[in-house]
């Protein structure tokens, strides 16, 4: 204590004034100061922009052919929010093959020297109905024709991935046979000693079916069932969940802004943009609608300056059952840092889409629908 009183006495007028000025300054300051992104702070720069098909709103990149997107009366995660159905088509119509009479041959479906495949209910995979495939020699088979789903629809050059579900207790020869000036060909040998497993092709870790599929092509075909007559010649499975996608097209649904586009400029900062999903629940009383695997949300922002475009990129995927439950809304988000923007040299977009899929590997594209609702755009000044 002496020595502070010590010090206190001892300094001379002018240290003293040394002590009180810059004190006297930080206090006018903090008066006067204002927060620059007071207006920025928990506000929704796209408030406006509800998932409704509107002017400048949001869009399908694929079109209504390969992704559906509508709305419904679902119960919304909030109030004055409206939920919309996101979904990724399935292109082969009946692929549950729920709506095809049991003991027939579905739609699409051919048989060579008469192997059994018929529509069964009492070996099912899922839901209702499978379809029963069993030969007895190495010349049989079943094959089903792709281009009568996908030659009015596809140019030359368009790419399809396929997946199915199947019950095996035997060796069976999945594969597709095309003719296209460079074939792409793709077949599985499963096997297995009981149908107590459902298995599903492509595994996750093996490489997707993608075939061309050409409109000049004469043959392009899924087949079960050796074509060779050099493989085992009895086969019997149960097949399910037949799905088809395009997958050389963006899955995007997506809302593009400009600089000024949005409530407020899309200044330098960190950006945050969520989405509230929740699953399907009319997945299994609606025919061929199956339930999303995950869903992809994206920011991309691009910045043209000096005749070069600059891209950036924040990307997500979230997997249903481990980032959002299976019977309600959850909010999923993705932030992304937007910086270096000069508006008065250079042109800012910025794009923000929702892909009912995980749209980074092409080996997880499937068939799958999930519900949305409540898109929002925040800038946070802080960065979180």
């Amino acid at each position: 204590m002496d020595f502070l009183r010590g010090f206190d006495y001892n300094c001379d007028m002018e240290k003293r004034g040394l002590w009180i000025v810059p004190a006297a300054l930080l206090f006018v300051s903090s008066c006067t100061s204002q927060d620059p992104f007071s207006g920025y702070r928990g506000t929704d720069l796209i408030a406006g922009s509800s998932f409704a098909f509107s002017a400048g709103s949001w869009k399908s990149e694929s079109g209504s052919t390969y992704m559906g997107f509508e709305s419904t009366a679902y119960e919304a995660p909030s109030s004055g929010s409206e939920v919309y159905r996101l979904e990724l088509k399935n292109l082969i119509p009946d692929g549950d093959f729920e709506d095809a009479t049991a003991g027939s041959l579905p739609a699409g479906w051919a048989t060579y020297d008469s192997p059994t495949c018929l529509v069964d209910a009492v070996g099912k995979v899922y839901g209702t109905n499978s379809l029963h495939y069993k030969s007895g020699d190495n010349s049989q088979y079943a094959a089903f024709d792709l281009r009568l789903y996908a030659a009015d629809r596809a140019p030359a050059g368009a790419r399809y991935m396929f997946r199915f579900s199947f019950r095996t207790f035997s060796n069976v020869i999945y594969g597709f046979d095309t003719d296209v000036e460079d074939p792409k060909t793709w077949s599985i040998s499963a096997s297995g000693t009981n149908l107590a497993n459902i298995d599903s092709a492509p595994a996750e870790s093996s490489e997707n079916p993608v075939v061309e599929i050409s409109d000049s092509a004469s043959t392009c075909f899924f087949t079960i069932g050796s074509m060779t007559a050099l493989e085992n010649s009895i086969q019997e499975s149960y097949i399910d969940n037949f799905q088809m996608v395009r997958m050389d097209l963006d899955h995007h649904l997506t809302l593009s802004l400009a600089y000024d586009a949005a409530s407020l400029p899309l200044v330098s900062g960190t950006y945050r943009f969520s989405v509230w999903v929740k699953p399907d629940p009319s997945v299994g009383t609606v025919h061929n609608r199956f339930s999303a695997g995950g869903v992809t949300l994206g920011i991309l922002r691009t910045l043209v300056q000096d005749g070069t475009s600059t891209p950036s990129l924040a990307e997500e995927v979230f997997r249903a059952g481990t980032d959002f439950p299976a019977d309600a809304w959850t909010e999923l988000s993705v932030t992304l840092d937007n910086e270096d923007v000069d508006p008065d040299d250079s042109t800012i977009t910025m794009e923000l889409y929702v892909v009912p899929a995980d749209d980074t590997l092409t080996t997880s594209l499937a068939s799958g629908s999930i519900l949305i609702s409540a898109p929002a755009l925040e800038m946070l000044p802080d960065g979180s």
